[in-house]
């Protein structure tokens, strides 16, 4: 059986065998028009990712299409991290394969950070929060209350973002949509699929974009209420401190990358909810995810004023 997931500048082609077990994935990203520059990028990371057969795997390129333009990536072994997350061991568990699967996640990902390369990308983060907040208006004038909170978000975001040194600190490669689908699992290797938004930024970026898109995995829609929420919390808060967790014990952070990666969890969060608020503005999960933005800004907070 073959199945094709398409995402915004993505073609993931994922090939299943019977059982239901991933087997390979082969991936056509579809690039911007500066795509021979990402294309030469790609190459460049998979030449020196590959020899190392460490515990990252990306991709080898087979080509670049120029006309469309496309980069045609050879196929990685192995099973997508969310859906190994989305498997129950009893009513409440993970399976345990998703459990190792993100502390191998957090492990690679210092792989990648640690490499001595750079990208002509620079992913500027004031900018982007600048940008959020001129998205909000819009948003307003279909519900006020909503536009009005993210406004407010991405001003606390601002007000937070130069005492922490956000883009002060040491810039390095960075996936820039980092996930759990995309991170497939294989024994003790770890696959990384879709660098087409790398570029230089924080680390952090990285790890607080993953963590907010493992609790979001979390949302599901309640058979009584009838709408989305946050259910059994616990469980994915608890797998966001083994991702955690696992980086710093992977790498040599400075003492407050910790803080550094839940400010950047806030800041992903409120990027959902925009892009929710602009797939549906009747749907709740924006506001959903607009409370967990604040919840991880408080966070930061009491560990500043500890």
């Amino acid at each position: 059986m073959v199945g094709a997931m398409r995402a915004r500048r993505t073609l993931t082609v994922v090939g299943c065998h019977a059982g239901g077990e991933i087997g390979n994935v082969v991936v056509g990203g579809v690039l911007p028009p500066a795509g021979a520059t990402v294309f030469e990028q790609m190459q460049t990371l998979s030449d020196v990712v590959r020899p190392r057969a460490g515990r990252l795997v990306v991709a080898r390129v087979a080509g670049f299409l120029p006309d469309l333009p496309m980069v045609v990536q050879e196929p990685l072994q192995g099973v997508p991290l969310d859906l190994l997350l989305h498997r129950t061991n009893g009513p409440t568990g993970v399976d345990r394969r998703g459990e190792r699967g993100v502390v191998m996640a957090g492990a690679a990902l210092t792989v990648l950070h640690g490499l001595d390369l750079t990208h002509p990308r620079r992913r500027s983060i004031g900018e982007e929060l600048q940008r959020m907040a001129y998205r909000s208006r819009p948003a307003a004038r279909v519900d006020p209350g909503l536009g009005a909170r993210m406004a407010d978000l991405a001003a606390v975001l601002l007000h937070c973002f130069e005492p922490l040194s956000r883009e002060g600190g040491k810039q390095r490669i960075v996936h820039a949509d980092c996930k759990p689908s995309q991170f497939l699992i294989d024994g003790t290797k770890v696959g990384l699929l879709d660098f087409d938004h790398a570029g230089m930024a924080d680390p952090a970026l990285d790890v607080g974009t993953f963590m907010a898109s493992l609790r979001q995995l979390g949302c599901r829609r309640s058979p009584k209420a009838r709408r989305p929420t946050f259910s059994n919390m616990d469980r994915w808060m608890c797998l966001e401190r083994s991702f955690l967790d696992s980086y710093c014990r992977s790498t040599d952070v400075d003492d407050d990358f910790r803080q550094r990666a839940v400010w950047y969890e806030a800041f992903a969060f409120l990027r959902k909810a925009q892009r929710a608020f602009a797939r549906s503005f009747r749907s709740p999960v924006a506001g959903l995810l607009l409370d967990e933005a604040r919840l991880c800004l408080l966070s930061v907070e009491a560990r500043g004023a500890s």
